[in-house]
């Protein structure tokens, strides 16, 4: 059974012959603990891996930090995506890609104003706010659907 298939099998409810594998390394941990890192994955190799491309190339979902919260993200982004670099990852592994998102509702709002900016607004609960929240949250969901 290729790992592909153990997650899949996981995430579908299925009986397995062993729990798949991830460890997820703090940067920190990863430079200062090189040689146990790399011993843990020839022993543990993992069973899930992340593309080394993602489907917006590097472009940001929103505006740049100071800027007003008023502007919606722009949706020409996940018209534009492009997923030929993905895709061909995917058929050179047998484990299972897990896809990139950008999903982190509160870091979106701060892109567009600072973090305290945020706060206040978010405890004001303005209608303005809510509508943007509402925005980001319908952009994240298209992002994932994609």
């Amino acid at each position: 059974m290729t790992s592909r298939e153990l997650v899949i099998k996981t995430l579908n409810h299925e009986p397995i012959p062993r729990v798949p594998r991830e460890l997820w390394i703090s940067a920190g941990e990863d430079s200062s603990r090189s040689d146990e890192l790399a011993e843990l994955n020839v022993r543990f190799p993992s069973d899930i891996v992340t593309p080394e491309a993602t489907p917006h190339h590097g472009r940001k979902p929103h505006g740049k930090p100071g800027k007003p919260a008023s502007s919606p993200p722009r949706e020409e982004l996940l018209a534009s995506a492009r997923f030929s670099k993905i895709n061909k990852f995917c058929q050179s592994s047998n484990r299972f890609v897990l896809g990139w998102s950008d999903t982190r509702p509160f870091d979106h709002l701060c892109s567009q104003q600072s973090g305290e900016a945020a706060l206040v607004e978010l405890a004001r609960d303005t209608k303005p706010i809510r509508e943007l929240l509402t925005s980001i949250h319908d952009f994240a969901c298209k992002e994932l659907e994609l």
